[in-house]
């Protein structure tokens, strides 16, 4: 991840790291500390990376109404497709800001049944 390039994953490198043992990619989008919000082009990179290498998604999202950017969010839940599932974590205890509560949920969006 580069500042420069809006904390985007370098997929180049991460490839090199995926091997036969691998079998899912974390995200975190929104980010903190940094704040930044992928952009639509390269969430979908991401997913074709996922799907290139039979991973599924599993995207912390906890941070979706604190982006500290001009980017609009967009979750992974919005761009799931039949090749890659998705597994989409959310929350309140970040948004409405009430410590020590822990209201959070997961979203699945696997239509093809590849997570059973």
């Amino acid at each position: 991840m580069q500042a420069e390039k809006g904390f985007e994953i370098n997929l180049k490198e991460l490839a090199k790291l995926v091997d036969k043992d691998t079998r899912f990619l974390w995200v975190v989008n929104p980010s903190n500390p940094c704040g930044s919000v992928f952009e639509k082009t390269h969430m979908e990179s991401i997913l074709d990376f996922c799907s290139k290498n039979n991973l599924f998604l599993v995207s912390d999202e906890v941070y979706w109404n604190e982006s500290f950017s001009t980017s609009v969010f967009t979750s992974f839940g919005h761009l799931a497709r039949n090749d890659v599932p998705v597994i989409v974590a959310g929350g309140l205890e970040k948004t409405f800001l009430v410590p020590g509560w822990s209201v959070s949920w997961l979203l699945f969006f696997d239509r093809e049944d590849r997570l059973s």
